[in-house]
């Protein structure tokens, strides 16, 4: 359109020109050819602007559209936050009630061990000091202390799989099964034998294993009867300060049929100490080498002759922490002092 003016007001100049000089004969055309170039300018400019006001529009109309469909998809993210908001209110409600019911499980079941391993007086026969520490409310160890008659005393502690509720039940499983053999079994290898037989019978299905460690004390001989299945070689240690180590005699419970586990007597005096305890403080001591292990307990039990036993175990926590450098326990931890009661000398 601008091309096309601009050669009509050329052709027009021209045109002057040429009947200026003369040289043709014709009517002076420049004022026509600058109104035609003004009015095509014009009619250009006015159809571009009609074009850009309709496009204007267009993307006007396009915008407004978007606007909407902006808002239609915010009030469905609005809708459906609000229902992931309700759900996951439901989910934590759900967990939670979930979490509160396990707290609750757990504190029973922690109750009833707790009700397992209380002590019966035994006085003057025996006193006991307990350092029991669970990485969680309840723990893998679990003890028994039975009286089983007047001067004769049973001790069962064993180091279950896991913590918390599958402890628990490994626990009762083990403790209906002690209750149950308890009173047949005459010797703690006998004890051992049949509790191995029954986890190794069940253990297709359940698959248990565990170490334990069964002491009985017959007061009527002065004489200790020691089995070990699985377990660390166990600590007594004399009121002249000797120290007797009792040796493991057999597998952990539930993993070869029908064994044979072996049985160490040992004579006790008045004053005598028997130390039993898991691998927990193994563990914390020397994790790689329970040789060393062994030998830095033994060291620290020796420290403990003069004191009073209900020192004792506290002596022991406490050298533990100072050794490891550390004020907490990586596993289950228990360790329980016997002191053989001065009835002794009375009886003599």
């Amino acid at each position: 359109m601008f091309l096309i003016s601009f050669l009509l007001f050329v052709a027009a100049g021209i045109n002057d020109v040429l009947v200026n000089n003369i040289i043709i004969v014709g009517p002076l055309l420049a004022h026509y050819g600058i109104f035609m170039m003004f009015l095509f300018q014009s009619i250009s400019i006015a159809r571009n602007f009609s074009l850009g006001f309709v496009e204007a529009e267009t993307l006007a109309r396009q915008v407004t559209q978007k606007n909407e469909e902006l808002e239609g998809t915010k009030q469905e993210l609005t809708i459906l936050n609000e229902r992931l908001e309700e759900k996951a209110k439901e989910k934590t409600f759900e967990l939670q009630s979930k979490l509160d019911q396990i707290n609750k499980d757990l504190k029973l079941a922690k109750s009833i061990v707790q009700s397992l391993t209380l002590i019966p007086e035994l006085e003057p026969f025996l006193k006991i000091s307990v350092l029991y520490k669970p990485l969680a409310d309840v723990g893998g160890d679990i003890y028994f202390v039975k009286k089983i008659q007047d001067g004769y005393v049973r001790v069962f502690l064993c180091d279950a799989t896991g913590h918390g509720l599958q402890a628990a039940l490994y626990t009762m499983m083990i403790q209906s099964e002690f209750e149950r053999l308890n009173l047949v079994a005459t010797r703690p290898n006998d004890l051992l034998y049949y509790m191995n037989q029954h986890f190794y019978d069940k253990n297709a299905e359940l698959r248990i294993y565990f170490p334990a460690v069964v002491v009985d004390f017959d007061f009527s001989q002065n004489l200790l009867k020691f089995a070990g299945a699985g377990t660390q070689n166990q600590i007594i240690h004399k009121q002249n300060g000797e120290i007797v180590v009792l040796e493991n005699t057999g597998p952990i419970v539930g993993i070869l049929e029908q064994f044979r586990f072996g049985i160490t007597d040992v004579k006790f005096e008045a004053e005598d100490r028997l130390f039993l305890f898991t691998d927990g403080i193994f563990e914390e001591l020397n994790e790689m080498d329970g040789t060393a292990a062994l030998e830095e307990l033994v060291d620290l039990i020796k420290e403990t002759r003069d004191l009073p036993l209900e020192n004792v175990t506290t002596y022991i926590k406490d050298g533990l922490f100072q050794k490891m450098q550390k004020t907490v326990w990586k596993d289950d931890v228990t360790c329980i002092v016997f002191e053989i009661g001065n009835f002794l000398f009375t009886s003599a």
